[in-house]
């Protein structure tokens, strides 16, 4: 499996009479004016080359102090065609609290692959 994308966004959406797929709101920090805090947000997804059931680890570390805030498994239904690009999102902000302002790596493994993407957490 080969993780393509990992991007934070307000919301992912597939058209259902296109098939379009549109990422909205992406961003690569995001701000609060309290903490901890839980805000909304969905992490998308691009993956290919993986047939069958998707079982995926999420682990979330401040990079600011080395401390892992979060873990977790993301599932999703089996894949048919490993060699079609496959997009979901997950809503990550009902998975993660950060505690404090930060530069927060999110990281994604499984089936021999790994992703990774940065999120800098900022207070207001």
């Amino acid at each position: 499996m080969i993780i393509k994308a990992l991007i934070p966004c307000t919301r992912f959406e597939v058209d259902p009479d296109s098939n379009t797929r549109n990422i909205l709101g992406a961003f690569n920090s995001l701000t609060s004016a309290r903490f901890p805090c839980s805000p909304p947000w969905d992490l998308y997804v691009r993956l290919t080359e993986h047939m069958g059931p998707l079982e995926l680890n999420l682990r979330v570390a401040c990079l600011d102090d080395g401390r892992e805030i979060a873990t977790g498994i993301i599932t999703h239904p089996p894949i048919q065609d490993p060699v079609h690009e496959y997009d979901f999102a997950t809503p990550a902000g009902e998975q993660i609290t950060f505690p404090a302002p930060g530069l927060y790596e999110i990281q994604l493994s499984g089936h021999g692959a790994v992703g990774q993407t940065l999120l800098r957490v900022q207070g207001a």
